[in-house]
């Protein structure tokens, strides 16, 4: 309602679907009240006012798209009918036919940039049983267990979302759509720079959806791009092609690198909140804003570096123009963000971490964290992509310097002797060690590798020249053989008996 009079009595969509939702009511529930029957009425009800916004933005978005074709007609028609030499400003200005009521209202930026409006729908996303069994403990007991029968593979797999989670994401994924998920996240963030559980909410819906739709499209021909999905994700049968998750509303194709360089710079703030919580001073480390802060900003990153990988990994279509704007996307995000030194780094850090704690270990003995084989494998195939058929990108990672993370933490730099340099290629090269604990992740290697060292005879150049710089740990399985192996000054590899 626009009247300043009625302002006072106006009911904000906001307003009516915290009403109805149950987010007010999970503190008392965890504190011992029962759920009743009421929560799925209530979830039923929250469904209908959700299913109403969605139909409301739908049809102002319809409306919208209509009055801007009719004023262009209109404006056609009048350069038609006059006879002289006019300029299209003197038309414009004599097309004034739009009174106020009917000029074009962008319902849809109003609605993303609703901080209330946002927070609402994405605190009601679950429903308040499903919270509150994610809140309680896991039940101990000191009785013996009893015996639970394997599940059947074909048995039905819980859901904890509702005809209200689905209308929910309908009206993210709406928003987000139109090319308006910056707006949308800034919505759900708080006024500091950390990062909120809204946000993180935000981005596994987007994640879902971009999985959906990757997963729709047809498979390319031949292609050293990423297509291959995790195959526990259901996809959404539909005869009509779905516009794309986060431009297919907006102008096309022509929004996509803005989107996806908004997105990677907010990749970069988060990892930068991320680093900052697990740097100590002095010993101790920096306070959370909430229990939790690093784990939802340790998320939201690896999501977003996903959803860039796959936007970046497969085309809407073979379309020259497609193919086209991905290729100046990977240009910008090598260009103008710190993408790909960072993945070096955070990748660096992984392989590190994991040789070092799994030193004189057998190689069937090494093991990587789940999170650890997560994030190795999204920061590889974001690599992967970003690198694929973009020389400058191909140059960037074999020019990356990134230290061992000893010298890093020690505050070292290339300038002093004692320091092994190594580039970003050496990193993803070194990768493909923790292949034996994680098969999935020696497949992106593999890929991105040639995907760094495609038409490209620099990078072609460097990995020629390799030599092993390092012997084999004392595993083991060389002791009971009763022999060592060594490196000699020129990198040759000899084993001797042990004495």
């Amino acid at each position: 309602n626009d009247d300043d009079s009625l302002e006072d009595s106006a009911i904000c969509w906001s307003d009516l679907i915290h009403a109805v939702s149950q987010t007010q009511t999970i503190k008392e529930h965890a504190n011992g009240v029962v759920v009743e029957d009421g929560d799925c009425t209530d979830r039923e009800v929250l469904a209908a006012v959700v299913a109403a916004l969605h139909n409301l933005l739908a049809s102002m978005e319809m409306r919208d798209s209509l009055l801007e074709i009719t004023s262009e007609m209109k404006r056609i028609e009048k350069l038609k009918q006059h006879t002289r030499k006019i300029s299209e400003e003197e038309v414009d200005k004599d097309c004034e036919w739009l009174n106020e009521s009917e000029k074009p209202i962008d319902a849809l930026f109003d609605a993303a940039s609703s901080p209330a409006l946002v927070n609402a729908l994405l605190r009601s996303t679950l429903p308040a049983s499903t919270i509150i069994k994610m809140l309680q403990p896991a039940p101990t007991s000191t009785t013996r267990p009893k015996c639970v029968p394997p599940k059947v593979d074909n048995a039905p797999v819980e859901d904890p979302s509702d005809s209200a989670t689905e209308w929910i994401s309908f009206v993210l994924e709406r928003l987000v759509s139109r090319g308006l998920v910056l707006r949308v996240l800034h919505s759900a963030g708080g006024q500091g720079v950390s990062t909120t559980p809204e946000q993180v909410v935000l981005i596994s819906c987007i994640r879902q959806a971009v999985d959906d739709y990757q997963l729709s499209l047809p498979p390319p021909t031949d292609s050293g791009e990423f297509d291959m999905r995790r195959l526990s994700v259901t996809v959404k049968s539909s005869n009509e092609k779905s516009p794309h998750p986060l431009w297919g509303r907006g102008d096309g194709l022509r929004t996509a690198v803005p989107v996806l360089h908004s997105l990677a710079n907010e990749a970069e703030k988060m990892r930068l909140r991320a680093l900052t919580l697990q740097t100590s001073c002095g010993g101790v480390l920096p306070t959370e804003e909430y229990e939790g802060e690093l784990n939802c900003t340790n998320h939201i990153l690896h999501d977003i570096r996903d959803i860039l990988a796959q936007c970046l990994g497969k085309s809407t279509s073979q379309a020259y123009n497609d193919q086209c704007i991905l290729a100046e996307a990977r240009s910008v995000l090598g260009r103008d963000t710190s993408l790909i030194a960072n993945c070096c780094e955070d990748l660096a850090r992984i392989v590190d971490v994991s040789l070092t704690k799994n030193s004189g270990k057998s190689a069937r003995e090494l093991k990587l964290s789940s999170h650890e084989q997560e994030t190795a494998i999204s920061t590889v195939r974001l690599i992967g992509n970003l690198v694929y058929q973009c020389q400058h990108n191909q140059d960037l990672l074999r020019s990356t310097v990134v230290l061992p993370m000893a010298d890093l933490d020690a505050g070292n730099s290339t300038k002093d002797a004692n320091v092994l340099v190594r580039t970003g290629l050496h990193v993803l090269l070194s990768a493909t060690s923790l292949g034996i604990a994680c098969f999935t992740l020696r497949e992106w290697c593999i890929v991105a590798i040639r995907n760094a060292v495609e038409n490209n005879e620099a990078n072609i150049e460097m990995v020629q020249r390799l030599e092993a710089n390092e012997a084999l740990g004392d595993t083991p399985e060389l002791q009971k053989l009763g022999v060592r192996v060594d490196l000699d000054d020129k990198g040759n590899v000899r084993v001797q008996k042990r004495e």
